[in-house]
């Protein structure tokens, strides 16, 4: 009797595999990029330097 409606369950069943690729999806990879690095620096400068 508790496993009436057969699409919830379906609906039960689907999710479990999305949140295990969820789980094991790679982690993402911090980059530095020295001129965008070099215009963070200058804009601090900036905000320094105005007050």
């Amino acid at each position: 009797m508790p496993f009436d409606n057969t699409m919830a369950l379906a609906a039960l069943a689907s999710v479990i595999p999305l949140i295990i690729i969820y789980l094991l999806r790679p982690k993402p990879v911090q980059l530095s990029i020295p001129s965008l690095m070099f215009l963070m620096q200058v804009e601090k400068q900036k905000k320094r330097f105005h007050r």
